[in-house]
């Protein structure tokens, strides 16, 4: 098989950066992705520019000082570009202040201008690579990186293939400077670079995608207002019959109607989302909970046993007793009653367990509010029940 010339990579590696321009377009302006696909489609188009007219230099359309600084230049703001777009994918916002990294390429002319470097195609060569370098290693850190907040297989893909155009671009840059030898030939490196460009564009497609299917997955599970759970992933996900020792917590906020008659619900939504990561900072792992609905929250916790679910009931009453948002009226501090249900020894429908949590709960709200009641499901003698000062307080009536 016939070895390709320069000229004829150089026209293949401009074709596949058109393509990635028509992707990063098509999402900018048929899917209104306006965070990363403007600046990464205007990256492919610069380096699909620079290889045009390097194309043109190689087959000797242009002589050698007038595309030697254009193409450094071009290839330094296309890199800038596509550091920029892959920083606003992995952070999903965007900042004015990262375009000051265009000014790089400003830099290059001034320096190139004074030093005649880019005279030197081993030194241009290896200013170009080493930019390229610098881009993919940190957009490939960063997006590794944000994987623990976001663990999606598409970061790791995306992650991998600038790791690798990192590594390959360092080999490019050290070999033109006479410092490594084990190089591939500039042919071989551009074919390298052809496929690892297409990577580029199908692992970023690819984490939008996943982006937005993990955003319907959260619609149809997650309350949009508090964050927490919400009721139909809460049945969906907890065994419908419990074992033994299996507790449910239902948690309601005391005098919520009079938040928010008093104060607006903008001032509600404000204490059930307080509420809502309190609870989620008090409880443990495995520990679910959700939001059913209005001011009432339930946890699931497995294995407790009474001993251990009133401790933590007491643990998320105490953790959510935060300060009221600033408005007039409001009371000093929010609080919530806790029902506490614990399965007995031959284990309960959850359905049940939840009823008998409200039956508690509603002890708790009669006795004063602020305070933990634990039904009396358990086989065994359950514990007292905690009021909110501290003092133990006996059971209501369950009505059962």
């Amino acid at each position: 098989m016939p070895s390709l010339d320069m000229a004829t990579v150089l026209e293949l590696y401009k074709t596949s950066l058109l393509v990635g321009v028509v992707i990063f377009a098509y999402a900018a302006i048929v899917r209104r992705e306006r965070l990363g696909a403007p600046p990464l489609c205007l990256a492919f188009l610069l380096l699909a520019v620079g290889s045009t007219v390097a194309g043109w230099g190689e087959m000797g359309i242009l002589t050698w000082p007038s595309w030697r600084l254009f193409t450094l230049v071009v290839g330094a703001a296309a890199y800038g570009a596509l550091w920029i777009g892959l920083a606003e994918i992995e952070t999903r916002r965007a900042s004015a202040r990262r375009w000051l990294v265009m000014t790089y390429p400003a830099v290059l002319v001034v320096i190139a201008l004074a030093t005649d470097f880019d005279a030197d195609n081993g030194i241009r060569g290896a200013v170009f690579n080493l930019t390229a370098v610098a881009a993919y290693a940190v957009s490939g850190r960063a997006m590794a990186a944000g994987y623990r907040q976001e663990p999606l297989p598409a970061r790791l893909l995306l992650s991998a293939v600038l790791a690798f155009l990192a590594v390959t671009h360092l080999a490019s840059a050290l070999g033109m400077l006479g410092l490594y030898d084990g190089i591939p030939r500039p042919v071989d490196a551009f074919m390298i670079a052809i496929v690892m460009k297409f990577g580029l564009a199908v692992a970023v497609i690819l984490l939008a995608q996943e982006r937005v299917a993990r955003e319907l997955v959260d619609m149809a599970t997650v309350d949009v207002l508090t964050g927490a759970y919400n009721r139909r992933y809460f049945f969906a996900v907890t065994p419908a019959r419990c074992a033994a020792g299996d507790a449910v917590l239902l948690v309601d906020v005391d005098h919520f109607k009079a938040i928010n008659d008093g104060h607006g619900h903008a001032v509600g939504d404000l204490v059930l989302k307080a509420i809502a990561g309190r609870i989620r900072g008090a409880i443990p792992d495995p520990t679910r909970h959700a939001r059913l609905g209005g001011e009432e929250f339930v946890v699931f916790v497995p294995a407790a046993g009474p001993e251990r679910a009133m401790a933590l009931a007491e643990r998320v009453r105490a953790a959510v007793v935060v300060p009221a948002p600033a408005a007039d009226g409001l009371p000093p501090r929010i609080t919530v009653s806790i029902g506490v249900a614990v399965s007995s020894a031959d284990g309960d429908v959850l359905d049940q367990l939840v009823i008998e949590a409200d039956r508690a709960l509603y002890d708790a709200k009669r006795a004063g509010r602020n305070r933990c009641v634990l039904a009396g499901v358990w086989s065994g003698a359950p514990p007292p029940e905690h009021a909110g000062d501290g003092s133990v307080v006996r059971r209501g009536s369950r009505g059962v």
